[in-house]
């Protein structure tokens, strides 16, 4: 009977914790905040240290076949590894933005002038219309746009900013100089991270066995193990499969002689990260930009991109992701569901693999308990 009241009150005890958190959310978040604050060149220094070494132990890999023919490899494996990790992430920043950014300035520059030159054209096919849409009539005679009111307002704004330019310059400069020297720091911890980790992953081995007993620190060992292989297959998986989407948007926009397919491609890539609507954002941009050039390319554009995202979905993203973190998609869309609504894109992102660490968990656990089940049933 003591058995079962022990059972009862620990239950009792994780529901009310429950309970409590989720009661206390806003002021859990905000405590979380103010941590992150204080702790922030060191916690992204960390995250930045388990990206690269995604990069680094396949370098090293690579390293370590090399070594046979070229011993002093051996000493440099480290050294280089990190190096060549740290130039391929700099390496795909620039390249991202290089593709990116001339195209994107042209595409909203040309957006931005062709605005005029639609509110026109549809005021002009609603007037030729306007038995068969009064309503919309109305409805524009209402959104009447004053361009000469709106080029004045955003002159008075442009005067206001600069009456307070040096206060502004100042803010400016105090901002960029402290994300600098964060950045600075998130760089130096990540490179200390990198260059021992075995020696902390020992340090924080010893110290679970030391102050845990052994069945809890074997069964925390194991958590953190399963949690290392769920994100690593998770982000690998999801890299992978942005550069498939990105290649393949690249390269269909290329053969249809689409504008900005360098751009378009980058931006399906970079979206595919997020999960689940990330295909979606980048055909919604893509489509806006396509837009101000040709309503024609852009409809194309977004029909094209649909038919990649159903073939990536069913073909490639099943194989890719789906299978390197073992979740089935109803736990995918709860998990990107639940994550988003706690801590927007970081949850979404962060949620299937942490799901897909508590799916292998559970599934584990219901495989001990029918095998102590069968035993007691055979006794």
């Amino acid at each position: 009977m003591a058995r079962y009241d022990k059972y009862i009150m620990k239950y009792i005890g994780l529901i009310t914790l429950i309970v409590l958190v989720v009661w206390n959310w806003n002021s859990i978040m905000g405590l979380v905040g103010s941590i992150y604050k204080t702790l922030g060149p060191i916690i992204n220094g960390a995250i930045f240290a388990y990206i690269l070494n995604l990069l680094m132990v396949r370098y090293e890999r690579l390293l370590s076949k090399l070594q046979v023919k070229m011993p002093l490899i051996k000493e440099l494996k480290r050294p280089v590894s990190m190096l060549l990790s740290l130039l391929t992430f700099v390496l795909a920043v620039i390249m991202i933005l290089v593709l990116v950014l001339p195209q994107l300035s042209t595409a909203i520059s040309r957006f931005i002038e062709v605005i005029p030159s639609v509110s026109t054209w549809l005021q002009k096919a609603i007037e030729e219309y306007d038995a068969y849409f009064p309503q919309l009539q109305t409805l524009m005679s209402q959104l009447n746009i004053n361009w000469g009111s709106l080029i004045q307002q955003s002159m008075t704004v442009l005067n206001s900013l600069s009456s307070n330019f040096l206060n502004i310059t100042f803010t400016t400069i105090t901002g960029v100089a402290s994300n600098t020297i964060n950045s600075i720091l998130s760089l130096m911890v990540a490179l200390y991270i990198l260059g021992s980790k075995e020696r902390l992953l020992l340090q924080g081995k010893r110290l679970i066995m030391a102050y845990l007993k052994p069945s809890h620190a074997q069964t925390l060992l194991d958590i953190i193990r399963l949690m290392n292989e769920s994100f690593t297959n998770f982000f690998v998986g999801m890299t992978l499969e942005g550069i498939i989407l990105g290649s393949l948007v690249t390269v269909a926009a290329s053969i249809f002689n689409l504008p900005y397919a360098g751009m378009l491609g980058v931006i399906a890539g970079v979206m595919a990260l997020i999960p689940i609507i990330g295909g979606y954002i980048s055909a919604a941009v893509g489509t806006l930009m396509l837009l101000a050039v040709s309503p024609s390319q852009a409809l194309f554009y977004l029909i094209m991109v649909i038919i990649i995202m159903q073939l990536e979905g069913n073909l490639i993203y099943p194989r890719v992701v789906g299978g390197s973190i073992g979740l089935p998609g109803l736990w995918v869309l709860v998990a990107f569901t639940v994550g988003g609504g706690l801590m927007g894109i970081s949850g979404m992102i962060l949620g299937i693999p942490l799901a897909a660490t508590l799916y292998k968990l559970l599934g584990r656990d219901v495989l001990m308990r029918e095998k102590r089940q069968t035993l007691t049933i055979l006794e």
